[in-house]
């Protein structure tokens, strides 16, 4: 019951990461025939349209969720480096000094 339910999530995620990719290729397609000023204006337009807050929010729900806890050497040298720099920007930030 539970693999059928993630099987059901996994194809709506599909289908709608499927739609918007779909629309991106009509658009381009559809954009390589105008003229380059025009072309620029329907780009921007495609780009928008990608990183409305709705899609942002899916994308965001749907990573956050399904994503395993990572292990290794690389990933811990990753994460103590982020600390270490969120570290140093907050030191900097209270001596009123800029990196």
């Amino acid at each position: 019951m539970k693999l059928t339910t993630q099987i059901t999530d996994l194809e709506k995620r599909y289908k709608e990461l499927y739609k918007h990719v779909h629309q991106l290729s009509v658009t381009y397609q559809t954009c390589k025939e105008h003229f380059a000023i025009q072309r620029y204006g329907d780009l921007k337009s495609m780009i928008k349209a990608c990183i409305t807050d709705e899609v942002m929010d899916n994308v965001a729900k749907y990573s956050a969720v399904q994503e395993p806890e990572e292990k290794g050497k690389v990933v811990s040298l990753l994460k103590a480096a982020k600390q270490l720099s969120s570290g140093a920007s907050e030191v900097s930030a209270r001596d009123g000094k800029t990196n």
